[in-house]
C-alpha cells in the first residue's frame, strides 16, 4: 500500500539589524517619558564632546542612562537636548 506524503516548505529570511541603527525608544526614569535613545558614541557625538566627558556628565546625573533587556547601555535623548541647549547657552 503507497502512502502519499505532502511536504510544505517555508523560506524564512533572516535579517540581523544593528541595535545602534534602530531608533530604540525606552522609558527614561528620570524624565517620566519614553523617549529615543542613542549609544554612548552617538550622544558624544551629538553633544560634540569625547566619550569621557560623558561618562563624566553621566556620573554627575546631568545625563540619563537607560539598561536594556540585552543589557546595552543607551542614554536619553532628552536629557541630551538639555544638556546641548546649557552648553550652547553656558558654555558647559
Amino acid at each position: 500500500m503507497k502512502r502519499r506524503l505532502k511536504l510544505t516548505v517555508t523560506k524564512i529570511r533572516r535579517q540581523t539589524v544593528s541595535e545602534n541603527k534602530l531608533n530604540f525608544r525606552a522609558f527614561c526614569p528620570n524624565c517620566h517619558v519614553t523617549t529615543e535613545t542613542l549609544s554612548l558614541d552617538e550622544s558624544a557625538k551629538f553633544l560634540e564632546i569625547e566619550k569621557q566627558k560623558l561618562e563624566d556628565l553621566i556620573a554627575l546625573g546631568d545625563i540619563h542612562t537607560i539598561f536594556t533587556i540585552s543589557e546595552s547601555l543607551r542614554i536619553c535623548q532628552n536629557s541630551l537636548f538639555k544638556k546641548k541647549q546649557n552648553i550652547q547657552i553656558y558654555g558647559g
